[in-house]
This record gives structure tokens, C-alpha cells and sequence, in this order.
């Protein structure tokens, strides 16, 4: 019923093996042909999650398609053309603000693995030299979960949300469910002629719309667009050597360790990239050629510690917006699904 929560176990043992690191792939559809992707880390051959059925689910029964991958969250790249260097240092920001770092061997040809990863939904992978800025990388990525493969098994079970004799109530034509027709009127009342004004929304206004969420949306903040052809961002080496000076109240400074650091009227300020915590070191890792958008708030920003500081987050680009030439070594990756997920179609 709406408001419950559907208890999924898996279990997959490979031949010869008594458990395995594998990766169960799912897609639930709902009878109108709606569907959802998920995927869950099978750690030991097992998984246990939960499905958490909202109460605005659609009555009616749902089908869900399961699928292993034998092969756990791994990463194919390729430095183009080869770097004369043996190792990169790679970097994942996770949706949790955790900050993984890891050294990755590079092959002479220039290709890379990296492997058994476990982080969810979405993650910031940044590449970087030793000590250097990467300006200069050009890197290519193909995320294995996100590749075909030939599923080791599958399995496909059903379930109704609602009482399934009643679930779904089809109208006589079969075109779907019943609606109450008296939330509809046959008489159409058409406006008087008005004239429009708009503005056309840059590549900052657009991307600021798609991937502010939450609290930093809609706030009193002042946004950098580092896509405009008139922006002069390429002729600084970070984020914050960039804003120096630019925002009234906003102090930069360099730190002992030699990485910059800012206060706003003598406060600490709270950093961001993508929506997720970071610390100003890991702020100086981004090369300004692969930012979208930076959002500074003035104080008081709750959306750091204390929120008397102000707040600077950092947007890196992704879809359209990804530079079509030019250096490459920040990416945006998918991870697993959370083993407990609430259930809903975009």
C-alpha cells in the first residue's frame, strides 16, 4: 500500500565461487511504460534493500527486471596524448561530501583502471598531476556500469501498489485510468490579446535553474558565469584567485600550507562543489576551463557551519555544458543507488 516499504534480497553465487563482488542492475516500470533505473552493490554475492512506496505512487501493478554484472563499479581511461608520468592523482568527491583520494599507475600507451569503487548516486572525479596544476590533461572516461554487458542472470518480479482486483479501475475504451470528468469543462475562455517581454536567459541563468537545488536556489546571491565568451577566468589558476577583489566584504588569503583560503568581514566562509562540503584545498584543485558557474552568498548563509560566514559554491559543468574543446580532467560520474530508496518516475 502507499506509504509502505517493499523489502528487496538478492542472493548470486558465480560457478565454482561461494560469493562474489558483483553489481544487480534493476528497472521497474509501471503498466503505462514509465520506468526507472537502479543499481545496487552486490557485496558477497548479496544485497538487502528497501523500496520506500510514496503515497503519490500510481495504484496499479509494477514489473521489475533484475540483471547482474559480475563486475563491480570500475573506471577505463585514457590520457590523450600520453603524459610522461606513471601516476595520476585522482580525487572523488561523493553526494556524502566525503573526499576519496587515491594514486592510479598510468600505462606508457597512456590507459588507466580504476577499480572497486563504492560510492552513491553522483560524484565528482577530478585528475591531477603530482603537485601540478592540470591544465594541460586531456582525459577520456568510460564508466564500466554505464557500458552494455551480458547479464550473468536474471530474475523479474511483479507487484501491486493498492489491492491488485481494484488497483486499477480502465475506463471502457481501455485508454486508461478513470478520471472524473467534472474536473473539466467542454467550454474554452480564450485571454485578450497581451504582449509579451522576455529576456534571453544566458548559459549561466539556465544551468543555475537545472542544478540549483535546495538551498542554494532562489537566495540573495551573486553568480560568475565562467561559460561567457567574455568571461577572462582562463587567466587564473583557481576559483578563488579569481574572486579576489570581485566581491565587496570577501577576503582571500593564502594559507600556510600555500593554498588560498577567504573570510567574509573576518568569518569563515563555507565552500561547496556540485552542492557537497569541501575544503579550500580542494577548491584550488579545479581548473577554472572546466567550472560552469560559481554562486557566492553573502553572510548569513545557513547553509554552512554557523551560517555567519557566507558560503561559495562551486558548479562544475556537465551535459551541454561541458566544454566541446580544450583540456578535460573533471568529470561528473554515477555511482550505486542507495540500498534504501524512495520509489518515484520523474
Amino acid at each position: 500500500m502507499p506509504g509502505d516499504t517493499l523489502s528487496i534480497v538478492a542472493n548470486y553465487y558465480s560457478v565454482g565461487k561461494k560469493s562474489v563482488a558483483a553489481t544487480l542492475q534493476m528497472v521497474i516500470e509501471n503498466e503505462n511504460g514509465r520506468s526507472i533505473k537502479m543499481r545496487w552493490p552486490l557485496l558477497n554475492g548479496a544485497v538487502d534493500g528497501d523500496l520506500i512506496i510514496p503515497d503519490s505512487l500510481p495504484l496499479g501493478k509494477y514489473t521489475i527486471s533484475f540483471a547482474v554484472q559480475q563486475k563491480f563499479f570500475r573506471i577505463y581511461g585514457t590520457v590523450n596524448p600520453p603524459i610522461r608520468t606513471d601516476m595520476l592523482t585522482t580525487n572523488l568527491l561523493t553526494a556524502k561530501g566525503e573526499w576519496l583520494s587515491a594514486d592510479t599507475p598510468v600505462e606508457p600507451d597512456g590507459s588507466f583502471v580504476i577499480r572497486n569503487w563504492l560510492f552513491e548516486k553522483d560524484a565528482t572525479l577530478i585528475f591531477s598531476r603530482k603537485k601540478k596544476v592540470s591544465a594541460d590533461l586531456d582525459i577520456k572516461i568510460n564508466a564500466w556500469l554505464d557500458s552494455s554487458y551480458q547479464p550473468a542472470a536474471l530474475a523479474t518480479r511483479q507487484f501491486y501498489v493498492g489491492t491488485p482486483p481494484i488497483a486499477l479501475r480502465i475506463d471502457s475504451s481501455g485508454s486508461g485510468l478513470l478520471t472524473d470528468a467534472s474536473k473539466f469543462n467542454d467550454s474554452v475562455n480564450l485571454l485578450p490579446g497581451v504582449t509579451i517581454t522576455a529576456k534571453l536567459k544566458s548559459k549561466a541563468d539556465k544551468f543555475n535553474e537545472t542544478y540549483s537545488s535546495g538551498l542554494f536556489q532562489s537566495m540573495n546571491e551573486r553568480v560568475f558565469d565562467f561559460m561567457s565568451e567574455d568571461s577572462d577566468v582562463m587567466g587564473y589558476t583557481s576559483v578563488l584567485s579569481y574572486l579576489q577583489g570581485r566581491v565587496a566584504g570577501l577576503t582571500i588569503t593564502m594559507q600556510p600550507d600555500g593554498n588560498m583560503g577567504a573570510t567574509w568581514r573576518g568569518s569563515a566562509v563555507s565552500f561547496f562543489i556540485d552542492e557537497m562540503r569541501a575544503e579550500p584545498d580542494q577548491m584550488n584543485t579545479l581548473n577554472p576551463a572546466d567550472i560552469a558557474i560559481v554562486k557566492v552568498y553573502p553572510p548569513p548563509f545557513y547553509g554552512g557551519f554557523g551560517g555567519s560566514g557566507g558560503g561559495i559554491a562551486v558548479y562544475t559543468r556537465r551535459g551541454e555544458y561541458v566544454a566541446k574543446t580544450g583540456n578535460r580532467h573533471v568529470f561528473r560520474i554515477k555511482g550505486y543507488t542507495p540500498v534504501q530508496t524512495v520509489l518515484y518516475f520523474k
